[in-house]
C-alpha cells in the first residue's frame, strides 16, 4: 500500500530486482535515507514550500491519490503554490514504476 497500489505486478521478479539494488556500493544506504528523510535537503514544510515557491518557472507536481497520508498532505500543500500545476492520479509513492506510462503522458503534455 505504501510503494504500489496493484499487488499483481510484485512479482518474485520485480521484488529480487528491488533487492539487487541494495548489493551495489552504496546502495544499502539508498532505502535507509529515503525512508528516514536524510536526503531532505530542508528541515520543514515552510521551508521548502519557500524554495519551491522561489522556481521561477512552472513547476509539475503529480499528485499520487493513494499516497500514505502524510506524504499526500505535503504534495497539496505543494500543489497550493501559484506556479505549480497539478495533476491527480492514481497510484502511491511508487507512481512512477508502477504507472510509468500515465506519468510520461502527463509529463509530455506539460513540456
Amino acid at each position: 500500500r505504501h510503494v504500489y497500489v496493484d499487488q499483481s505486478k510484485l512479482t518474485p521478479e520485480f521484488i529480487a530486482q528491488k533487492h539487487e539494488i541494495t548489493s551495489k556500493d552504496g546502495g544499502r544506504y539508498a532505502p535507509a535515507a529515503f525512508v528516514t528523510g536524510a536526503i531532505d535537503p530542508v528541515a520543514n514544510r515552510e521551508e521548502f514550500l519557500q524554495l519551491l515557491d522561489s522556481v521561477p518557472m512552472p513547476v509539475l507536481i503529480i499528485l499520487a491519490e493513494n499516497a500514505p497520508p502524510k506524504s499526500k498532505a505535503e504534495m497539496i500543500a505543494m500543489a497550493e503554490l501559484e506556479q505549480v500545476e497539478t495533476v491527480r492520479l492514481a497510484g502511491t509513492l511508487g507512481i512512477s514504476e508502477e504507472y510509468h506510462e500515465a506519468v510520461t503522458a502527463v509529463i509530455e503534455d506539460f513540456i
